[in-house]
C-alpha cells in the first residue's frame, strides 16, 4: 500500500531509545533515529505504519514506535509529540527549534518532496510526451513507469533515476578497444565474463576491506555486467 497525501498524517517525534539489530542498517542511516531528538514524519493510515524523515532525501520506515524484538530489525521506544505530553521530554534546543519552523510552514517543504504535486507531475510528463515521435512506443512505457514510481515513492524514484543516469554515462563512454557492452552481449564467453564481473563487484561491496565495501558504485557496475548478461542471453535465444 503506498503513501499518499490522503492516507498519510504528518507528525512529529520523540526518539528515547533506539537501536538497529544490524550495525550496517545504522551506516546506511548515517545513525539516525538518534535517542532523545525529534523527528518529523508521516503515519500511513491503510498500513499502519511510519515514516521518520531525517532530511528531505531519507526517510526510516518503521512498523511500530515501541518495539522490544531485536528479530524484527530493531528496537525502539518512539512517541508521538501532542500537546499534551510535549513537556514530558527533555527536548534540546535545536530540536525545539527545527519543530518551530516544521510547525509554522506545516511541513511544506517535507510534503512537497513525499508527495509532488499532481499537475507539476503531469505538466512535466506532457512535455516530454508532446517531444516524442509516435513510434517511440518503448520510451512511453519507461515514462508511464516512472511517472507511477514518482507517484508511489518519490524517494525510490530518485535512487533509480541515479541508476539510470550511470548506465547511460556507461553506454556513451565506452573507451575505443575496450571490452564494451556488445562484445560481453555477442562474445562466446560473455555469460562467463557477465558473471564473473557481477559477482566481484558485489564481493567488493560486502567484503571487509572497510576502505572499499558498501561503495554504492560497485552495485551500479554489478546491475551493468548483469544487465549485459540478460541482453547476452536474449540475443542467444536463452
Amino acid at each position: 500500500m503506498k503513501d499518499t497525501a490522503e492516507n498519510s498524517e504528518f507528525k512529529f517525534f520523540y526518539v528515547s531509545k533506539f537501536a538497529w539489530g544490524n550495525p550496517l542498517d545504522n551506516e546506511r542511516n548515517q545513525g539516525h533515529p538518534k535517542e532523545k531528538k525529534v523527528y518529523r514524519g508521516w503515519y500511513n493510515k491503510d498500513t499502519g505504519t511510519y515514516r521518520l524523515a531525517y532530511d528531505l532525501q531519507n526517510a526510516i520506515w518503521l512498523d511500530k514506535l515501541k518495539i522490544d524484538e531485536p528479530e524484527s530489525g530493531y528496537t525502539s521506544d518512539i512517541t508521538e509529540l501532542s500537546l499534551n505530553n510535549i513537556l514530558n521530554f527533555p527536548i534540546e534546543e535545536d530540536c525545539l527549534e527545527n519543530l518551530i519552523k516544521w510547525l509554522e510552514i506545516d511541513n511544506k517543504d517535507l510534503k512537497q518532496v513525499a508527495f509532488p504535486k499532481i499537475m507539476q507531475e503531469a505538466q512535466l510528463i506532457a512535455l516530454i510526451k508532446n517531444k516524442m515521435e509516435p513510434q517511440e512506443q518503448m520510451i512511453e512505457g519507461f515514462i508511464n513507469s516512472a511517472e507511477e514510481l514518482h507517484a508511489i515513492d518519490p524517494m525510490s524514484f530518485e535512487k533509480v533515476w541515479e541508476v539510470m543516469d550511470y548506465l547511460l554515462e556507461e553506454m556513451h563512454n565506452v573507451p575505443e578497444g575496450s571490452i564494451d557492452a556488445d562484445w560481453l552481449s555477442k562474445g562466446p564467453r560473455g555469460a562467463g565474463i557477465n558473471i564473473s564481473n557481477a559477482i566481484q563487484c558485489l564481493s567488493r561491496y560486502i567484503g571487509d576491506n572497510r576502505r572499499t565495501n558498501e561503495d554504492p558504485k560497485d552495485l551500479l557496475k554489478a546491475i551493468v555486467h548483469i544487465l549485459n548478461e540478460l541482453i547476452r542471453a536474449e540475443i542467444n535465444g536463452k
